[in-house]
């Protein structure tokens, strides 16, 4: 047995437009559903039906990220597209109509979704004042070392 796998579970959500679904590191509001969308990311034949989720996952920090799951019939098959956050680490996926306006999405965190880490990179303007200073302080200190030198040879010279 794998004790690398992943063992976290989707949790369920019965949502309609407007709703808010909550995580532990904040909270995914549901915008609007999109019937047969037609963006880039999902390309799908006329026969094709499509519905898709426009939802708005927001953290604890307010950062905001856009999640589009996708639930569709395929000859004659349901089938889900599953989007994901990974600065989140969850997947969010549509998984059906329930009664009424209400939709079922199906919620999971896990630490194995992520599968590189990030760095992030900082760019430091001044950097060659920086640099400057230290070359300037590695020469006083050559020239202090020099002259400590002199004196204790003209020190000797004396006695």
């Amino acid at each position: 047995m794998d004790k690398e796998a992943d063992t976290a579970q989707f949790q369920t959500y019965a949502v309609n437009i407007g709703d808010t679904i909550f995580y532990s590191n904040g909270f995914m509001v549901l915008d609007k559903i999109v019937a047969n969308p037609s963006n880039q990311k999902y390309r799908f034949t006329p026969n094709d039906t499509a519905l898709m989720a426009d939802i708005k996952v927001i953290t604890k920090e307010g950062l905001q990220y856009p999640v589009q799951p996708v639930y569709y019939v395929k000859n004659n098959q349901k089938q889900y597209i599953i989007d994901t956050v990974f600065a989140q680490s969850i997947a969010v996926g549509f998984s059906g109509l329930v009664s009424g306006q209400k939709i079922e999405l199906q919620v999971k965190e896990s630490a194995k979704l992520t599968p590189f880490v990030a760095l992030k990179v900082y760019q430091f303007p001044f950097i060659n004042v920086l640099w400057m200073g230290t070359f300037i302080m590695i020469i006083g200190f050559i020239m202090s070392i020099y002259r400590r030198i002199k004196i204790l040879r003209s020190v000797k010279k004396a006695f």
